[in-house]
């Protein structure tokens, strides 16, 4: 559900530069509060394992592959973009420039992988303070950013600045939150969607997002409603689609940008006899770009270095994982009782 939000957002704000968004503006930037805390807090239910390790261990095990893709799809936008025109105010091509600060200075296409490898780092540097302590240093982040005390001229930065409370969250109640799925009901779901609306509803019309509180409640109510909703399908034979896609949004997040800029760049010209199609164009531009990003994988799924860690590094990262002594160990010969191979 999360990286269909995504998608469809990406489908309103660039089209929008066209005016062919239609009504979905609107809805777009009510969201705001719902897609990303949610799609963080469902990467933090799947990172409590790996930063209970060494950090070698989840270095290797998870952010050397973030970090990997994040540098590697930078290259790839600031290529593709050299060719497809970027429409809209203020819109330009990458630079050289922009690609070398790349790890300094993130993009704002691929900064949620990027978000990652840094939320993987400091929620494993401060792991051996009191929980509450930890989930106290998330709040004053988000707070510092929702409150725009802190507003920095990289829009990727306020992101990251905005969502890690809610990683970090997820990693402290994943047991507790399973624990609790198989009793989620249809009435719990609605309610939590009823107060999630009325706080976003009320504290857009009233700009009341940016100040201290607020953003985080009605984010938690969004990850709430948002995670019952999400059990409550999983139970429908009917939306086995949506565990599919699940599986795949690294693959949908990376892709889906491409063809969603290079519709709108093939859009332009005629755009100005197409506005009475602006309802339906976020809708099909989404759709659209959720399978191409899926077919793209499908056909360059062999070439693993594009959705993963290539394997020299991997095969580096074990390496320098194992304890020196069985590094430098003589390997006893197969026949005499055999030893497994790091490749």
């Amino acid at each position: 559900m999360a990286i269909i939000l995504v998608a469809l957002f990406h489908s309103i704000i660039f089209p929008a530069e066209l005016h062919l968004a239609g009504p979905w503006e609107t809805p777009a930037t009510l969201l705001d509060t719902f897609r990303m805390p949610l799609f963080f807090f469902t990467a933090g239910m799947f990172a409590q394992k790996a930063i209970s390790r060494s950090f070698p261990e989840l270095f290797w095990s998870r952010m050397a592959r973030l970090i990997w893709l994040f540098v590697l799809w930078c290259v790839i936008w600031f290529v593709a973009f050299q060719f497809i025109p970027l429409v809209g105010e203020g819109q330009s091509a990458p630079t050289a420039l922009s690609l070398a600060l790349s790890l300094v200075w993130p993009n704002e296409s691929t900064w949620f992988i990027y978000g990652l490898a840094v939320y993987f780092a400091l929620a494993w540097v401060i792991k051996p303070l009191p929980i509450g302590v930890q989930l106290a240093i998330g709040f004053v982040i988000v707070e510092l950013f929702g409150t725009k005390l802190i507003d920095s001229p990289n829009g990727a930065l306020d992101k990251m600045g905005m969502y890690f409370l809610y990683f970090l969250l997820a990693t402290k109640v994943s047991p507790m939150v399973r624990a609790w799925a198989p009793r989620a009901t249809w009435r719990f779901t609605i309610l939590a969607f009823v107060f999630y609306f009325a706080a976003a509803v009320s504290s857009a019309k009233f700009d009341f997002l940016t100040a201290p509180v607020v953003r985080v409640v009605v984010s938690l109510l969004a990850i709430t409603a948002g995670c019952s909703l999400a059990i409550m399908l999983s139970r429908l034979p009917a939306f086995g689609w949506l565990r599919l896609l699940g599986q795949n949004t690294l693959q949908v997040y990376l892709v889906h940008f491409y063809p969603i800029l290079l519709g709108v760049a093939l859009l332009a010209p005629v755009a100005s006899s197409l506005h009475v199609l602006a309802p339906i164009v976020p809708p099909i531009f989404t759709a659209v770009a959720i399978l191409v990003s899926l077919g793209v994988h499908s056909l360059t799924k062999r070439a693993t270095w594009l959705w993963g860690l290539p394997e020299p590094l991997a095969r580096l990262g074990r390496r320098l994982q194992q304890p020196r002594a069985s590094r430098v160990a003589t390997p006893v010969p197969p026949a005499a009782g055999g030893v497994e191979s790091l490749g």
